[in-house]
Formats: C-alpha cells, sequence, structure tokens
C-alpha cells in the first residue's frame, strides 16, 4: 500500500517554537514499522514552511496516496487545520483512506 504521513501546519502562532521545528518523531514511529511490514512510505511535513492547504492537497495528488495517515502532537491549534485538510483531501482523493491520529484526537 502507498501510504504518505502528513504532519500537518500549526497554523496558530502559540503552536509554533521559533527555531525549533523538530522532525514529526510520532509520524516517523508509525512510518517505519509499515516500512518494514512492505508497504511505500513517505513523509509530507507541511509545517516546516508551513505549507497552504491547496499546496497539501496538490502534492497529495502528485504522490497518489492509498492512505493519509495525519499525526499531530497534541496541539489543539491543528484540529481545526486538520479537519479543513481532511475533507479537501476526501474531496480530491475520494478513494484515500484518511486516518487522523494523535494525543489530541484520541
Amino acid at each position: 500500500m502507498r501510504i504518505t504521513l502528513l504532519n500537518p501546519p500549526h497554523t496558530a502562532i502559540g503552536s509554533r517554537v521559533p527555531g525549533e521545528l523538530l522532525p514529526p518523531l510520532n509520524l516517523l514511529a508509525i512510518g517505519g514499522p509499515r516500512i518494514v511490514a512492505g508497504h511505500a512510505v513517505d513523509l509530507l511535513n507541511a509545517d516546516l514552511a508551513p505549507m497552504r492547504p491547496e499546496a497539501i492537497v496538490a502534492d497529495l495528488q502528485r504522490r497518489t496516496p492509498e492512505a493519509v495517515l495525519i499525526g499531530h502532537s497534541g496541539s489543539t491549534s491543528a484540529h481545526p487545520t486538520v479537519l479543513h485538510l481532511a475533507a479537501l483531501i476526501r474531496a480530491a482523493l475520494p478513494d484515500a483512506r484518511i486516518v487522523y491520529g494523535g494525543a489530541y484526537p484520541s
């Protein structure tokens, strides 16, 4: 299965620590075992720039994942962004599975 791990942009200023953009270890921890299991896994770290929703969806369309796993490390400010992204992803990739996880949604 082609899986894209998506680290969403954290759009509230309070959720960003200047100069401390750490890799999304939560998604990397999920991705490793998927690779070992034989899946094709890549990471879209949309928090780096941060990416605009339209750019995220366009990037995902180029990758053609069968599943998009969206995760963030508990930031409440990312939740509305993820809900918006999930709707855009569903419209653009209707056959892809969308999984939203992390401390906040769990």
